[in-house]
């Protein structure tokens, strides 16, 4: 089980380009799907230009696997590359899933007491079908944690 703790500085935006960043944090919290540029257009809310010259450019460091499938290239974080387990993990903690439930239960902050990610989440193991296991001890009502976590819910691409 992870703990969230207060929002320290995001290591990920000292590091990589703001579009690079999103793509990454996307494609590294849904290791075992590939997306074609204009689904990574819609979740990242970039320019096509901008998500497509970034794509090229992490694929050919071999860390996405490109796949042209008809008329349309497809691209998934790639397991084989010697680096894959490390950024799993910095996007998974920074620009992916933690980071963004911290963000978002900032506001409730003063009535939690603890939140904690566990299951496959925590374990790293995260597929398409999985859910994100949260638990929060403190004085919130149920239907305002629902309500503040359902724009997360969205952007994550998961219950």
């Amino acid at each position: 089980m992870r703990t969230i703790p207060s929002a320290p500085p995001d290591p990920a935006a000292a590091l990589f380009r703001k579009t690079r960043r999103q793509l990454l944090g996307w494609l590294f919290t849904h290791t075992d799907e590939s997306f074609y540029v204009r689904e990574l257009v819609r979740v990242t809310g970039a320019a096509v230009g901008a998500v497509s010259k970034e794509l090229e450019e992490i694929a050919a460091a071999g860390i996405l696997r490109r796949t042209v499938r008809g008329n349309l290239v497809f691209y998934q974080a790639n397991e084989a590359s010697p680096i894959f387990r490390e950024l799993e993990s910095i996007f998974i903690k920074t620009a992916g899933l933690v980071d963004q439930l911290r963000q978002a239960l900032t506001p409730l902050a003063d009535r939690i007491g603890v939140a904690l990610i566990y299951g496959s989440a925590a374990r790293g193991t995260l597929r398409a079908p999985s859910d994100v296991d949260l638990l929060i001890v403190g004085q919130v009502p149920f239907g305002e944690i629902v309500s503040t976590l359902s724009a997360v819910q969205a952007s994550l691409g998961r219950e």
